[in-house]
């Protein structure tokens, strides 16, 4: 991911995830976002 455009990618500083409870919000949000995608096959 150095230095190339990843689309659809959203980091996260490390100042933003140092707890457990500054971590969930995030990964819920991915996950939301995973399982709205359509199946795989």
């Amino acid at each position: 991911m150095r230095g190339r455009a990843m689309h659809g990618w959203l980091r996260v500083d490390a100042e933003g995830v140092r707890t457990k409870r500054q971590l969930e919000p995030w990964v819920k949000r991915g996950v939301a976002y995973a399982r709205s995608l359509p199946a795989k096959r």
